[in-house]
C-alpha cells in the first residue's frame, strides 16, 4: 500500500500532467486564429469547425489505437500489449490506484 507521501507526490505529478497539458493544448485556439485570420470572413466558420474537429478525431484515434501503439508492449516496432488499446480492465477495478497518473499521462501525451 502506498504511504501517505507517495500519494501526495502522485496527485502532484497528475496535476502537473493536466496543466502542462491544458497549456499545451490551448496552442489550438492559437493556431484556430492564425488560420482564421488566413482567410476571407466567409470561411472563418468552416476553419474553426476544422480545427474542432482535428482535436476531437485526433483524441478518439489516440485513445483508441495511438496510445497502445507508442506505449503498449514490448514489441521493437508496434505495441502489441491488449491492455494498452482503449480502456484496460483494470480502470474499473475498486483496486485500482494510480491516483489518475495514467489518465493525466495519456492526455498530455494527447496534447502533443
Amino acid at each position: 500500500m502506498a504511504t501517505e507521501g507517495e500519494t501526495f507526490a502522485a496527485k502532484g505529478d497528475a496535476f502537473f500532467l493536466i496543466w502542462a497539458g491544458c497549456l499545451v493544448f490551448f496552442m489550438q485556439c492559437g493556431f484556430a486564429m492564425v488560420e482564421a485570420g488566413t482567410v476571407r470572413m466567409k470561411n472563418t466558420k468552416n476553419i474553426l469547425l476544422k480545427n474542432m474537429l482535428d482535436a476531437c478525431m485526433g483524441a478518439l484515434v489516440w485513445y483508441l489505437v495511438g496510445y497502445g501503439v507508442a506505449f503498449g508492449g514490448d514489441n521493437t516496432f508496434l505495441g502489441n500489449a491488449t491492455g494498452s488499446y482503449a480502456i484496460h480492465d483494470n480502470d474499473w477495478s475498486s483496486s485500482y490506484t494510480a491516483e489518475g497518473v495514467n489518465w493525466a499521462f495519456w492526455f498530455f501525451q494527447f496534447t502533443f
